[in-house]
């Protein structure tokens, strides 16, 4: 290329320098020569070209392929075979790091481009070889400590007599890391193995280079960060003692533990970098305290209820050792309620859980209209992990003002006393939305009539039995089964003698969806009977179609009692579809349900129910 002098040249020279400078510029950052980007402007530039794969399939050419520099950029223009080639260089350096990961450690890659089409061709041949076969594992340890065991490959979870897996055997560095760290060494080190390849027998062995460092005993505990919260509150829930051996799986449990009181934003537990003067290893404990008051409130709307709404506070540290105190008010078209509730994590100084709560209800429902009051206390304790039991006693107070199906018991009252038995197993991996695990509750309570109780005056006896269930089947995109069951009977009496408000009504958003609050039972006209005892079950198919939305179908079942002895009545079926929106504080829940044998002038034709949270 010539460039003419004289006027002309004041504008041709700039244009060259820039010219110059911005092949200099974009040959640094792609990794190209200068030549080759001055050739691709001075020629004219050839379509991109196609990379084939020959002697492997699957996700060993998918891995291949992935990794290939040229073919991550065979959609670029052709340049130059010299290009090509540079790039074909890097890819088998790629490609045999990568055979060899996966256990063709013999193996060969050959290249040919075939420029002699449109676009041009370049095929890669591969011939792995025969697989290299784990043959087994050994360690090399520095400072050796008398009496110190090492896990075996079974027990590291390799597969010896396998086909080698370099991600396999790396990754068990971490778990003969860990070991050693539950089993008394607070500072081991393992390196990332060694691998010695026989190439006559195809087999791999891979050698961990191990430094225990010192065994030790913890040490004493030093937490930092509190400020509202008491450090003998926080002590309490330490699992180890001072003085036992090392044990890293503790931190877990104790981490668990500081979890669920919900009074921390961040945990860490770590062991001290150096021993101290008797040889033990000190642990420090940083926490950030939460927030420890909130204000909640919801609104929710269904075509059985009306329009809902709650709104509560709560103190999750009133004394300093995890007490909790909630005030709440909810109302809704049918039900209003006041409620004011105390906890505390250790009763006594215990691990004993301390409940204790009040509440006012006014009732106006298709069944009745009553105000109540009831009051109580639990005390419960964990017995194995998951499981609580519990017991203690309770008060009900009630006023039925009208009781539509049995117009005798109008302004009746009642005085009970109640003996509360509860055991539950809850290994559930989310309230709002579980995925995984199942919730078991069972509730026994004996009644028993004081003061100026009207009607019964005989004892009896109330349980119920509820479960759910979580199974995922899929995780992208994510698809769960959810179900549920339940189940309760009054023993020792029938429903006429039974105050209004303790008869099962099945029915309801919460219940059997598709037939209306308590309507999901016997009815006379169109006023629910309720009943001494009930069955209920539901299930439900939970699929994400997007990040943030989801669909439920769903299938209810159930029905009321009135003796439960005496089985009698088929069973109400309810099924709908829901639809679901994910947001950080759980799924905002809008269902749509049918009753699926619709009794005429007594249930709509469907039911919607909007709230927060799952069905169940």
């Amino acid at each position: 290329m010539t460039y003419r002098t004289g006027r002309k040249a004041s504008t041709a020279l700039p244009g060259l320098i820039a010219l110059v400078l911005f092949a200099l510029f974009t040959s640094a950052g792609a990794g190209e020569c200068r030549a080759e980007e001055t050739n691709a402007t001075a020629a004219p530039k050839e379509p991109g070209y196609t990379v084939v794969f020959q002697g492997v399939e699957g996700d060993l050419r998918d891995l291949l392929q992935q990794i290939s520099v040229a073919a991550g950029k065979s959609d670029e223009p052709f340049v130059s075979s010299g290009l090509i080639a540079r790039r074909i260089e890097d890819d088998k350096k790629l490609f045999q790091t990568a055979l060899n990961s996966k256990g063709y450690m013999d193996s060969s890659v050959k290249a040919d481009l075939n420029t002699g089409v449109k676009p041009p061709v370049l095929t890669y041949t591969v011939d792995t070889g025969p697989p290299f076969i784990l043959e087994g594992i050994s360690y090399e340890v520095n400072g050796a400590v008398e009496g110190m065991t090492l896990p075996d490959a079974q027990a590291l979870g390799l597969d010896v007599g396998a086909r080698f897996d370099a991600v396999t055997v790396v990754a068990v560095s971490r778990k003969v890391q860990t070991q050693l760290a539950d089993n008394g060494y607070p500072f081991p080190k393992v390196a990332k193995p060694r691998i010695l390849a026989d190439f006559q027998a195809h087999t791999a062995r891979a050698v961990y280079m191990v430094t225990p460092g010192p065994k030790a005993d913890f040490g004493a505990t030093e937490i930092s960060g509190l400020t509202t919260v008491d450090e003998e509150f926080v002590r309490a829930y330490i699992p180890w003692q001072e003085g036992e051996l090392f044990d890293r799986t503790e931190f877990d449990t104790y981490y668990d533990r500081l979890s669920q009181l919900n009074l921390f934003s961040t945990i860490r537990i770590d062991p001290d970098t150096k021993l101290d003067d008797s040889g033990r290893v000190p642990i420090k404990v940083q926490l950030t305290e939460r927030k420890q008051r909130t204000i909640r409130a919801g609104l929710g709307y269904s075509s059985d209820k009306g329009p809902q709404a709650h709104v509560g506070w709560e103190h999750r540290n009133l004394l300093g050792g995890g007490e909790k105190l909630k005030a709440s008010i909810r109302a809704s078209g049918v039900e209003s309620e006041a409620g004011l509730a105390y906890s505390s994590p250790r009763f006594l100084g215990r691990e004993l859980s301390f409940d204790l709560d009040g509440k006012y209800v006014k009732s106006d429902t298709e069944a009745y209209k009553a105000n109540t009051f009831e009051t109580g206390f639990l005390i419960s304790k964990e017995v194995v992990d998951h499981l609580s039991m519990g017991g203690g006693l309770r008060y009900r107070h009630g006023d039925i003002i009208e009781d539509e199906s049995r117009p005798f018991d109008n302004n009746r009252l009642y005085d009970l006393l109640s003996v509360v038995l509860k055991a539950s197993w809850d290994n559930r991996d989310s309230v709002l939305d579980p995925t995984s695990g199942h919730n078991i509750d069972l509730r026994v309570e004996p009644f028993f009539p004081v003061g100026n109780t009207e009607g019964a005056s005989s004892e009896f006896v109330q349980t119920v039995l509820s479960a759910t269930s979580y199974l995922k089947l899929l995780d992208s995109p994510r698809l769960v089964l959810a179900g549920r069951g339940a189940a309760g009977a009054s023993w020792g009496v029938t429903s006429d003698d039974l105050p209004a408000t303790l008869r099962f009504y099945p029915g309801g958003g919460g219940s059997v969806r598709g037939y209306g609050y308590q309507m999901a039972g016997p009815v006379s006209g169109s006023t629910p009977q309720g009943g001494a005892a009930f069955l209920e079950f539901s299930a439900e198919a939970r699929a994400m179609l997007t990040e943030k939305f989801g669909i439920v179908p769903f299938l209810d079942g159930g029905y009321a009692y009135e003796d439960p002895f005496d089985i009698n009545g088929d069973m109400l079926f309810g099924a709908g579809l829901g639809i679901r929106y994910h947001t950080s504080f759980g799924p905002l829940r809008a269902d749509v349900a049918i009753p699926l044998k619709r009794r005429k002038d007594v249930d709509d034709p469907f039911q919607f129910y909007i709230s927060i949270g799952q069905a169940f």
